[in-house]
């Protein structure tokens, strides 16, 4: 863009912005309406927080004494 003016710049970066920023914009479109797989996507991490939680509760108990 050396030697072109500043809105030529402007539109080009623009185009470019919006054609890497559409697949991402119509994925996360698309996973917010497929509520079964959300679903899972949080049980699956409910299922991995309650196992390392679980693992530091039973060594705080150890420590504590109880």
């Amino acid at each position: 863009f050396s030697g072109k003016n500043f809105s030529e710049f402007k539109h080009q970066l623009s185009e470019t912005l919006i054609n890497k920023i559409l697949p991402i914009s119509k994925e996360i479109k698309k996973l917010l309406h497929d509520q079964k797989y959300l679903d899972s996507v949080l049980l699956d991490g409910v299922e991995k927080a309650d196992k390392i939680a679980s693992k530091k509760i039973k060594n705080i108990k150890e420590i504590v004494g109880f």
